[in-house]
């Protein structure tokens, strides 16, 4: 697949000190690699899927925000989607969240 035809990593990421970047409004990526925890909270989603280097990617199960579903590897499938669905956390390098939050904007 061209790049110019889906999303790419803009830095290589450093697994240690990666982050999540949130974005709204999207199908949520096709599941063939994925796993899902119908009981685990959010933030304990966060945590394994951060600790986990193949994971590049996390979501709620459900809109009532119980469970945890994580891809892993490259995400395939992604679009633009008008429905509101729960929201995507995908992983981005440490470089790429210093970008995104820079320090004075912080204090």
């Amino acid at each position: 697949m061209e790049k110019s035809q889906g999303c790419v990593l803009n830095k290589p990421l450093s697994c240690q000190k990666d982050g999540f970047d949130t974005y709204s409004y999207l199908k949520l990526p096709d599941t063939t690699y994925s796993w899902v925890n119908g009981s685990m909270s959010l933030n304990k989603c966060w945590a394994k899927c951060l600790n986990n280097y193949s994971c590049m990617a996390y979501t709620n199960l459900d809109i009532s925000g119980s469970g945890c579903v994580m891809w892993f590897g490259d995400l395939m499938d992604i679009r633009q989607s008008a429905v509101g669905r729960p929201n995507l956390h995908v992983r981005i390098s440490a470089s790429e969240i210093a970008r995104a939050f820079p320090t004075s904007d912080l204090r």
